[in-house]
């Protein structure tokens, strides 16, 4: 998981105004709902967080990966509109209606996968630290606190890579895995199942191959600076430079999936190569 700037469609595009309206309306006819039946008269409203465009607008946001593994899904899975805050049941919470008033917030709007989202994922699933909020003024008043990572919250304290450590190939066999640095980061690993077995096949393929990427440019640096000691001259230095920092450009990319395991392979490769930080 990365994080991803949340960014609202252009105001003056004709599907969001007339999204809008309606997700806005919407809106007030579940908080009436729920305020006279508590809910269960309400059914959400499908086709509203549905349709081509808004998924489109999320495509972008998230590079078409995955919000929780980062996997790139476009070529084998259409993904799922995903509900960060559940709009109709909470599984920890028995009895709770789901946070019906955010069935249609495009913040709470995610883009993921089916293995994260579905049966075996997420499902209805919203782990707190405390009590779960029932209503907008609850929620708005801050005592709850979510245990799930959410790409789109800037709090420094809610930086993905605060709470997740990606394994490298200097642990062994390790790498491709994912461990839990926090009671977040490990309510996010169990949440979206991120340790399943092809997920962390996919993560080492990608480790993998972004250390033999890192390792002909370097190499082809290190030859360079050879040369340009003898008989070729600085050109070929310059140029070697360029290839790696074009690598490097490439690997730090949001497009670039499992990007947050990739980036710490490539970091424990720089360490281990020079006993000092990436750059």
């Amino acid at each position: 998981m990365i994080r991803v700037p949340f960014r609202r469609p252009a105001d003056q595009e004709p599907w969001y105004v007339r999204w809008k309206a309606r997700a806005d309306a919407e809106t007030q006819r579940a908080l009436v709902a729920c305020a006279q039946k508590k809910g269960k008269a309400y059914k959400p409203r499908r086709g509203l967080w549905g349709i081509k465009k808004l998924k489109e607008h999320l495509e972008s946001l998230f590079r078409r990966k995955c919000a929780y593994c980062e996997a790139r899904f476009g070529s084998v899975s259409w993904g799922d509109v995903e509900h960060y805050r559940p709009k109709k049941r909470v599984a920890e919470a028995p009895g709770h209606e789901g946070y019906y008033w955010l069935a249609y917030s495009l913040e709470n709007l995610l883009l993921s996968c089916n293995k994260c989202n579905r049966e075996g994922g997420k499902l209805d699933q919203f782990p707190v630290e405390n009590k779960h909020a029932r209503t907008p003024e609850e929620m708005l008043g801050g005592t709850e606190k979510p245990l799930l990572l959410c790409p789109y919250d800037e709090a420094e304290e809610a930086d993905p890579r605060k709470h997740l450590r990606f394994l490298t190939r200097s642990e062994g066999e390790l790498w491709g895995h994912v461990e839990g640095l926090t009671d977040r980061g490990k309510a996010t690993i169990r949440v979206c199942n991120l340790e399943r077995k092809e997920l962390v096949d996919d993560r080492r393929q990608a480790q993998v191959m972004v250390v033999l990427m890192l390792a002909t440019a370097y190499d082809a640096r290190a030859a360079a600076i050879r040369d340009s000691m003898t008989q070729t001259g600085p050109q070929e230095l310059i140029e070697a430079k360029k290839r790696l920092d074009k690598t490097w450009a490439t690997l730090k990319a949001p497009e670039q999936p499992f990007s947050s395991a990739v980036l710490a392979a490539a970091e424990q490769y720089v360490e281990e190569l020079f006993g000092a930080k990436a750059r």
